[in-house]
């Protein structure tokens, strides 16, 4: 039978009899660390009964009947009166209206295992660890939902869904910097630089990822071959989108524009040509040679009588000789050109005075300089026409019709080896490389000639400044043309692509980020430094209580000072400077119980009566 109902039933039973015995004082039993009456003690265990296993009402009257019996007996015996019945008394207890049924400490409050604030009743969590925060259930606090909780978690306000690895932050398979999530490339290869999207820096977007790209700043829209630089289908370093020629022969010599070199324009080609450096504007036959019909060695273009027998001597115009016109062919005549009616000599040849094969009845120099050769009028010979004598002349076979110097060489203005007459720029500076038409070699085409231009050799259709070089409207070494940011700040530090340095990625540029070297991924504020929300001094990301409250002193984690260890920050601790390791109540001071001025853990009689 429980011990509450033999108490009432004996109670009752004797009430009278036992008056005089309840008047007496109670026989006192020594009890652990307090002293309980008999009757106290009973009713301590009596108070045990908190539950209706069989819903039938009686254990609930029977515990009303207890408490009231309880109160009764308390009264009489002048017991303390303990209103949750747990076995603590009121004057003691701190928590006098606890729960019934739950397991209590000895203060006589709920026991909380992890000390969360939780009790174990309502802790979902009971055996959390010590000092973690924790939300309503008793569970450690898990701010982004990813079940990681942010005690553990490096990355707690990750965003809702987003897979995370064993630390709590977002997923970078490939080590990149940039999360899974955000990442187009999640498995690029490791240790490859990468853009703002995840993927290899393809800087010229040939299609060919830097890291793999022989020639990784190639032209825009250019074909590349599988090196990533610009197809040369013939391999005669001219690119197929400068070179005119693209499948031309291997092995050839080319010119600028890529095609076989045609020294003397005729149509062939120097490789295929016997006369590479014949005269511009002839008729050639298949070998590039100027057309000789006849065969008589005088090409048709010189010749007077292309279609001549053969085997037979010509003349310079390319006719069979009858040079004095005696009706007996040059080749069976010793004077063959011998004049009609002249005086001969025995040989029957017409006097030479001055022995220059030209019969002086002929001869408009018949006192010429002796072994010169002369022309058909005993005169020298002037080959090109030019008034200079081949043997005075250096040039004796310039074209005709050409003005000549003194030396009987094609006028040369500008001294630069290209005769004014093929000179497109005849009047060219000085010392100047020139190129085939007489102009000052301009090798990138960007119409500032090379010994003007400070970038001779500049990428192909970009626009360059006065002295040639590729436009860089903002000073900063990038060419507008590779330039991100051509229209940046002047004297600013700039990246490869031309834009402010930003060297701890945090999207403030280094010349305004007062923390330009920051640390990577953490959220910072308008002047580039990490966010600190209470303005502690302690970055978010470091401090441990980011939303402590302002104004307060807070230690090394970034949460307030609590000096003494207590639980109780100082500046809401009224005993700041409390003993460690001393229980404290709500105002942080030492646990008075008793209140009687002497805390506790000085008290030798903590739970003596209060008052």
């Amino acid at each position: 039978m429980h011990p509450i109902i033999i108490l009432l039933a004996a109670f009752l039973g004797s009430a009278f009899a036992q008056e005089d015995t309840l008047s007496k004082p109670p026989q006192v039993v020594p009890v652990a660390d307090t002293t309980r009456s008999v009757g106290q003690d009973t009713l301590a265990k009596g108070s045990a009964v908190t539950s209706d296993a069989n819903k039938d009402s009686i254990a609930q009257n029977v515990d009303t009947t207890s408490k009231a019996v309880n109160d009764s007996l308390a009264k009489k015996a002048d017991l303390p009166v303990d209103t949750d019945m747990d076995g603590v008394p009121d004057h003691l207890d701190k928590c006098p209206k606890a729960p019934n049924g739950v397991s209590i400490d000895s203060t006589g409050c709920p026991v909380d295992s992890d000390k969360d604030g939780v009790p174990d009743y309502l802790d979902t969590c009971p055996q959390g660890p010590a000092g973690v925060a924790v939300d309503a259930t008793g569970c450690p606090v898990d701010s982004d939902k990813d079940r990681v909780p942010d005690h553990l978690d490096k990355c707690p306000k990750n965003p809702n869904g987003v897979a995370v690895d064993s630390t709590g932050c977002p997923v970078d398979s490939d080590k990149d910097g940039i999360p899974d999530y955000l990442d187009i490339c999640p498995k690029g290869p490791t240790g490859v630089a990468v853009d703002s999207i995840g993927c290899p820096v393809d800087s010229d977007k040939d299609g060919i990822a830097d890291h793999l790209d022989r020639c990784p700043k190639g032209p825009a829209g250019v074909a590349v071959d599988s090196t990533g630089c610009p197809v040369d289908s013939d391999k005669d370093g001219i690119a197929d989108h400068l070179d005119k020629c693209p499948k031309g022969p291997t092995g050839v010599a080319v010119d600028s524009t890529g095609c076989p070199v045609d020294s003397d324009k005729d149509g062939i080609a120097d490789h295929l040509d016997k006369c590479p450096k014949g005269p511009v504007g002839i008729a050639v036959d298949s070998t590039g040679c100027p057309v000789d019909s006849d065969k008589d060695g005088i090409a048709d273009h010189l010749d007077k009588c292309p279609k001549g027998p053969a085997g037979i001597a010509v003349d310079s115009t390319g006719c069979p000789i009858d040079s004095d016109k005696d009706g007996i062919a040059d080749h069976l005549d010793k004077c063959p050109k011998g004049p009609a009616g002249v005086a001969v000599d025995s040989t029957g040849c017409p006097l030479d005075a001055d022995k220059d094969g030209i019969a002086d009845h002929l001869d408009k120099c018949p006192k010429g300089p002796a072994g010169v050769a002369v022309d058909s009028t005993g005169c020298p010979v002037d080959s090109d026409k030019d008034g200079i004598a081949d043997h005075l002349d250096k040039c004796p076979k310039g074209p005709a019709g050409v003005a000549v110097d003194s030396t009987g060489c094609p006028v040369d203005s500008d001294k630069d080896g290209v005769p004014d007459h093929l000179d497109k720029c005849p009047k060219g500076p000085t010392g100047v490389a020139v190129d085939s038409t007489g102009c000052p070699i301009d090798s990138d085409k960007d119409g500032i000639a090379d010994h003007l231009d400070k970038c001779p050799k500049g990428p192909t259709g970009v626009a360059v400044d006065s002295t040639g070089c590729p436009v860089d409207s903002d000073k900063d070494k990038v060419p507008d043309y590779l330039d991100k940011c051509p229209k940046g700040p002047a004297g600013v530090a700039v990246d490869s692509t031309g834009c402010p340095l930003d060297a701890d990625k945090d999207g403030i540029a280094d010349y305004l980020d007062k923390c330009p070297k920051g640390p990577a991924g953490v959220a910072v504020d308008s002047t580039g430094c990490p966010v600190d929300a209470d303005k502690d001094g302690i970055a978010d990301h470091l401090d441990k209580c980011p939303k402590g409250p302002a104004g307060v002193a807070v230690d090394s984690t970034g949460c307030p000072v609590d000096s003494d260890k207590d639980g109780i920050a100082d500046h809401l601790d009224k005993c700041p400077k409390g003993p460690a390791g001393v229980a404290v109540d709500s105002t942080g001071c030492p646990v008075d119980a008793d209140k009687d001025g002497i805390p506790d853990h000085l008290d030798r009689c903590p739970k003596g009566p209060v008052g």
